[in-house]
């Protein structure tokens, strides 16, 4: 049996172990129509500069993350798909 590949993950930038950046590198890397977008309370200009390159969709801070948000992005990527 196939396990099923997620089309949208929501990751958050700082996690126990591998980072979300780097999971995300792996993520896309084998599942290129995966969208990943990164989460975190880094301001913009803060983040990371593996940010740009682990193929992720995009970044939201998490305070402007909620509802209305996730409901924009996963119509983005159905409409997308």
């Amino acid at each position: 049996m196939l396990a099923a590949t997620p089309g949208f993950v929501l990751m958050d930038i700082n996690t126990k172990g591998i980072s979300g950046i780097e999971a995300s590198r792996h993520i896309v890397g084998g599942h290129p129509d995966t969208v990943v977008f990164l989460l975190s309370t880094y301001q913009t200009d803060d983040l990371p500069a593996e940010e740009r390159s682990c193929g992720a969709a995009g970044y939201i801070h998490k305070e402007d993350f909620g509802s209305a948000v996730l409901r924009d992005l996963w119509e983005r990527h159905e409409h997308a798909a």
